[in-house]
């Protein structure tokens, strides 16, 4: 068996610096890939046009560039000191390499977000969660020598920085997009234009909730059903569904009436037994059951 903390850890690498430099840079970097998936399927049944170019997506966008040069640059100095002769594990030098991978799908995935229209994305959303938390015991190295000369330790410092932006992107992620000109409707679900948090939170509800407390709801204050829930989407994706289901069993019954068919055009030469008076009554009496129990079936 091969000791995976022996490859990757090193003499040269701490146990803390071991974990912070692969566990907690896999997980989110992980769930980011298992997940994005979900996120491109959303995004190719989109019906939104593009997103407004003052919505937190394009900040979005701006700061994950940002980061993806603060990331290369952990590498590049990484690399530039090993080559200078100074002592560090293989997971201090090559973990911004998975990171910067991830980072470059988010920022795909973004620019796809905001081409699509998707207001929010419980995927970036998960996985800014997972840097913000994953990255604390290294931000707090971080913290330890902000009172010492930080520029010093440049790795440090970009990846603070690079930790800064993580938290901001979770930020700006609990605030759902806009869309470029697209007004909303009084009697629209507020659930389609709130955030990822706010909808698993159900704070889009909270309004009629409310409302509901000061006074006795009527048919007026509910809300118009989303195009998606509509007669219109759900019996067109139903009946194809259905037609197939119809069409199986039409065959199915095809089939058995074939076999049903068959059956009795095999009993039928056996009627001839009556011209023979000698015939037991019991191969008639075998010959109608057998008959009656093929046109049951």
């Amino acid at each position: 068996m091969i000791d995976v903390d022996s490859v990757l850890c090193d003499h040269t690498a701490t146990q803390q610096g071991c974990v912070q430099h692969s566990y907690l840079v896999a997980v989110p970097t992980a769930t980011l890939f298992l997940l994005a998936p979900l996120l491109i399927h959303h995004l190719r049944r989109s019906k939104n046009g593009v997103l407004s170019a003052n919505s937190p997506n394009s900040f979005r966008i701006v700061l994950c560039t940002v980061q993806c040069v603060v990331v290369a640059s952990l590498f590049v100095f990484g690399l530039f000191e090993h080559l200078s002769g100074r002592e560090q594990s293989r997971l201090e030098l090559l973990y911004p390499l998975p990171l910067g991978t991830a980072l470059l799908l988010a920022l795909g995935l973004l620019v796809a977000c905001h081409r699509s229209g998707v207001l929010t994305s419980g995927v970036l959303f998960v996985f800014w969660l997972l840097l913000a938390v994953c990255g604390v015991p290294e931000f707090r190295k971080v913290l330890e020598v902000v009172g010492q000369d930080i520029l010093s330790h440049p790795r440090l410092f970009l990846f603070g920085v690079h930790y800064i932006i993580c938290c901001v992107q979770l930020s700006l992620s609990c605030f759902a997009d806009k869309l470029h000109d697209r007004a909303h409707s009084e009697k629209e679900s507020p659930e389609l234009h709130s955030s990822f948090l706010n909808q698993i939170t159900f704070q889009w509800f909270d309004q009629l909730t409310w409302k509901g407390f000061r006074r006795p709801l009527s048919t007026d204050d509910l809300w118009n059903l989303s195009e998606s829930d509509r007669s219109a989407s759900t019996v067109a994706a139903f009946d194809v569904h259905w037609k197939e289901a119809v069409r199986n069993a039409e065959r199915e019954a095809k089939a058995r009436r074939n076999a049903a068919g068959s059956a009795e055009e095999q009993l039928l030469p056996e009627d001839a037994f009556i011209e023979q008076p000698t015939q037991p009554q019991w191969i008639g009496v075998g010959i109608a059951v057998a008959m009656f129990l093929a046109n049951l079936v």
